[in-house]
């Protein structure tokens, strides 16, 4: 009749930490046809930072006939890329000559309370 309840689950939270600053949008993503070699032909990403120190970029990738105001429709491609990197080949499997992929880039930080993403680029499209 008196007795408190057991205590519920344990959760933390983090405050934005001075080492978590929000970097930067990459700049200048260009998207271009890399002719010649495999088919599909590989698409070589570029882009330009000049923000606050990142610890990485992240390349994003827009199949043809997707929404591209919906993030969800967005795939990284490259996995996570180190900070000196300003260029992704995209050679992965499944895309197809004459259609057109759209990409843009990001960069993260990594801090305290985990990882914190600045905004996208533009987009630029390319065909393979």
């Amino acid at each position: 009749a008196g007795d408190s309840s057991e205590y519920s689950n344990l959760v933390s939270a983090c405050t934005l930490a001075t080492d978590c600053n929000i970097p930067a949008a990459p700049a200048n993503c260009v998207a271009a046809r890399q002719g010649g070699t495999t088919q599909p032909d590989p698409i070589l990403v570029t882009w330009s930072y000049s923000g606050i120190p990142v610890s990485g970029f992240r390349v994003a990738r827009l199949d043809p006939g997707e929404n591209p105001n919906n993030p969800d429709h967005w795939d990284n491609v490259g996995g996570d890329l180190p900070p000196n990197q300003f260029s992704f080949t995209d050679n992965s499997p499944g895309r197809l000559n004459g259609q057109t992929y759209n990409y843009k880039v990001r960069a993260f930080v990594d801090c305290t309370c985990g990882r914190t993403f600045g905004e996208y680029s533009n987009s630029d499209p390319a065909n393979p």
